[in-house]
């Protein structure tokens, strides 16, 4: 029997825009209407005939979570990339796990392991001018997507600059692949701020 791949979308966008409550909001809509499976700080199934639930089954999915919750109370940013690298990294094996062993018609995302470690490892590790070749840029996400190895003369360079992502690649501990479907929420980053600091709450390390 021939099974066929769940169609993969993520939300994406800036702090403060919304992104959690658009991927909780569209995750319900789908469970009225399809079998869903929902991977945020939960790894959330359900469709018209199963109520969403939080699936503890799912390998990795609780240790996700914990240094998820874990990474949000660090205030030096730093540590707190690593850890959310580790998490980020769990959800692209949940993502597989899922795809393989329990494809529902629809995975959805909150947030994406690629589009995150792009901004973070990509950014970072070119401190020059982005926009002076495309082609390192599009060479590092190769990388994190695990579609080629970093060659051995170019080691040294990553290992210095952006560690997370020669160890990701070098380790085959994940595959940051594409979705099928990226959704950007768009706002003003002014907008955003004020939406952050009206929670009331302290800032996050990566909010600072």
């Amino acid at each position: 029997m021939i099974t066929r791949k769940p169609l993969v979308a993520s939300v994406v966008g800036m702090d403060g825009c919304g992104k959690s409550s658009t991927f909780r909001g569209a995750l319900n809509t789908l469970a009225d209407r399809i079998r869903v499976v929902g991977i945020s700080d939960q790894v959330l199934s359900g469709g018209p005939d199963e109520p969403l639930r939080e699936r503890l089954d799912i390998p990795l999915s609780r240790s996700a979570q914990i240094i998820g919750r874990f990474a949000k109370g660090l205030r030096w940013q730093r540590l707190y990339k690593n850890l959310k690298f580790i998490e980020l990294t769990q959800r692209t094996r949940i993502r597989d796990y899922v795809t393989i062993h329990d494809p529902p018609d629809v995975i959805l995302t909150d947030g994406q392991p690629l589009v995150n470690c792009a901004a973070w490892s990509v950014a970072h590790f070119y401190k020059e001018d982005l926009l002076g070749d495309d082609e390192e840029l599009f060479q590092a996400l190769r990388y994190l997507a695990g579609e080629e190895t970093i060659p051995l003369r170019e080691l040294p360079r990553y290992l210095r600059r952006a560690w997370p992502l020669a160890l990701l690649n070098l380790l085959r501990l994940g595959r940051f692949r594409l979705p099928d479907l990226i959704f950007l929420l768009d706002l003003d980053p002014a907008v955003a701020v004020a939406r952050i600091h009206a929670r009331g709450k302290p800032l996050q390390a990566h909010e600072t």
